[in-house]
C-alpha cells in the first residue's frame, strides 16, 4: 500500500491538476501464503462495504505462488514459470502456452549471462597473470608471440563457453567436444555460442550450427 500510494502521488508535479493522476496497479508475487482459502490470485479495489466502487485508480493484485493452481489459463502458466525448477518444467509450459516462449528465452539468456560472467571473471584473472608475462615478452621483443597467445586464449575461452552451455543440456558426445575444441575460426565459434544459448537439446544445437560429425 505504501509503495502504491507513493507511485500514485509522485506522478503529480507541483501546480498540476488532480485530473492528471493516472491509474496505478500493484502486483505482488509472494512465495508464502498471505490470505486464507485456496484462491491464489486476489484483486483488491476501493469499494464500500456493500460493494459499490469508489474509484478504479487504485488496484492491487496479490499472487500467492505456493497455493495449488486451478484451471489452466495465462496466469497459471506464468505462475508455473516462476515456480519452475528444471528444464522439463519449462518445456511443459511452452507446449501449453506459446505466448510465454519469449520469457523463457529471456531466462536462457540470463542463465547464459551468469555463465559468461563467471568465465569473464576467470579470464580477467588470467589476463592479470598474463600482463606480467606480456611485460617480459615486450622487453624481450617477442610481441608477435604475445598477440598469437592472446588470440588463442580467446578461441579457447569461447570454445569452453560453448561446452559449458551444452553440458547443461546433457552429455556432450566426445566427437562433438573435439570438433568444438579444434575449431580455430573465431566467427564460427561465436555463431556456435549463440546457437548453444538458444538450443534446447544437443541434437538441436547440432542441427542449428550445421556441425558435421
Amino acid at each position: 500500500m505504501f509503495y502504491l500510494a507513493r507511485l500514485y502521488t509522485e506522478d503529480l508535479f507541483a501546480g498540476q491538476n488532480y485530473d492528471r493522476l493516472r491509474k496505478c496497479i500493484s502486483i505482488s508475487l509472494l512465495d508464502f501464503n498471505l490470505t486464507q482459502g485456496e484462491e491464489y490470485h486476489t484483486e483488491y479495489r476501493l469499494r464500500t462495504k456493500g460493494g459499490k466502487e469508489l474509484t478504479d485508480l487504485f488496484e492491487l493484485h496479490i499472487v500467492e505462488l505456493r497455493k495449488p493452481l486451478g484451471e489452466t489459463d495465462g496466469l497459471d502458466d506464468w505462475i508455473r514459470l516462476f515456480n519452475a525448477t528444471a528444464e522439463e518444467d519449462l518445456e511443459m509450459i511452452k507446449i501449453k502456452n506459446a505466448g510465454i516462449r519469449e520469457a523463457i528465452e529471456e531466462l536462457r539468456i540470463m542463465s547464459l549471462a551468469r555463465t559468461l560472467r563467471f568465465l569473464y571473471e576467470e579470464r580477467l584473472k588470467a589476463r592479470r597473470d598474463r600482463w606480467a608475462e606480456d611485460e617480459y615478452v615486450r622487453n624481450e621483443g617477442r610481441a608477435e608471440g604475445r598477440i598469437e597467445g592472446q588470440a588463442e586464449g580467446r578461441i579457447e575461452g569461447t570454445a569452453q563457453s560453448i561446452l559449458l552451455l551444452l553440458n547443461g543440456l546433457g552429455d556432450v558426445p566426445s566427437e562433438l567436444s573435439k570438433k568444438i575444441r579444434s575449431e580455430k575460426n573465431m566467427d564460427t565459434l561465436n555463431q556456435w555460442l549463440k546457437a548453444a544459448a538458444k538450443a534446447e537439446s544437443i541434437e538441436q544445437f547440432i542441427q542449428s550450427s550445421s556441425i558435421r560429425l
